[in-house]
């Protein structure tokens, strides 16, 4: 399942998060929401965030699995 960069909106697969080379899976998520993908060691992508996405990623916490299942339900 995709989550959306919280910065540029690109989708980005969830499993992603396990290969961030010194972070464990739930702080690469936790930095993730806070830095987009640039956590992935990219640069962000050029197109605008829908703010709701942000939103949803800090009401439902460390709920990973839950916010993509709500990002792509709001997005579509």
């Amino acid at each position: 399942m995709d989550l959306r960069c919280p910065e540029c909106g690109e989708p980005w697969d969830m499993d992603e998060l396990h290969d961030v080379p010194g972070l464990s899976f739930q702080d690469a998520w936790r930095t993730f929401k806070r830095i987009g993908c640039a956590v992935f060691g990219t640069k962000c992508g050029s197109g605008a965030s829908d703010p709701r996405v942000r939103a949803v990623y800090d009401v439902l916490g460390d709920d990973v699995d839950g916010a993509a299942a709500e990002v792509e339900d709001l997005l579509g």
